[in-house]
């Protein structure tokens, strides 16, 4: 497993991860997009120890009748072979998983929607045609999405990049639950991204108002 998946971190408890449930979140290393705004840089560059998968399967087989769920978030949990494998191994629990993904692995997502994941949230970054190489890829995971499992997509607003023009236009290609989320500068990524000021509460909130009430 450890060559197949590189597993950096795990929370045995989460009441925010899959809204609705009480879950317990496997974090992958390792991401193909280097978004400067990412809040988890150590993930994206697959830094520091491997998190064994045993303690993990312990951990979950003690609070099995506690938790309504498994998050397997990243990084980019789709770049890795063992995906497939994991899930396999959490399957013994009987808990749905749920998977955090960029949409890059159209075909990887699509295996892993038939029958080894029972919810999906995809980040949509922009609209699919500013994605640099990637648009065709976000457009067939989209749609597939679309007409599938049930899906949360989500966008990250940020000053000067991705407001509120953009965000109605993702919207229309969206079929299923769409939620904004708002960016904070603090260990991005990209340094630079520390610098943006975020958008004012009054301007939040309006957006809260017209985007997040599916």
């Amino acid at each position: 497993m450890a060559e197949e998946m590189s597993i950096k971190g795990f929370l045995p408890t989460s009441f925010i991860d899959w809204p609705g449930k009480i879950a317990a979140v496997i974090f992958i290393g390792g991401c193909n997009f280097r978004c400067g705004y990412c809040h988890n840089p150590e993930l994206v560059r697959n830094e520091g120890d491997e998190y064994p998968l045993d303690v993990i399967i312990q951990s979950i087989e003690r609070r099995k009748d506690f938790l309504t769920g498994i998050v397997i978030t990243g990084g980019e949990p789709t770049i890795w072979e063992g995906i497939y494998d994991l899930c396999d191994n959490l399957h013994s629990f009987r808990l749905p998983i749920k998977l955090d993904t960029n949409g890059s692995n159209p075909p990887v997502l699509a295996r892993l929607s038939e029958g080894y994941v029972a919810s999906v949230a995809m980040d949509v970054k922009c609209l699919p045609e500013y994605y640099p190489i990637w648009h065709s890829c976000i457009t067939r995971s989209i749609n597939m999405l679309n007409k599938s499992i049930p899906v949360q997509f989500r966008t990250t607003a940020i000053p000067g990049l991705v407001e509120e023009p953009e965000i109605r236009e993702i919207r229309k290609l969206l079929k299923k639950p769409h939620t904004v989320q708002f960016f904070s500068p603090g260990n991005c990524l990209d340094p630079e991204f520390n610098k943006i000021t975020p958008f004012t509460p009054e301007r939040v909130d309006a957006m809260r108002r017209e985007f997040n009430n599916d």
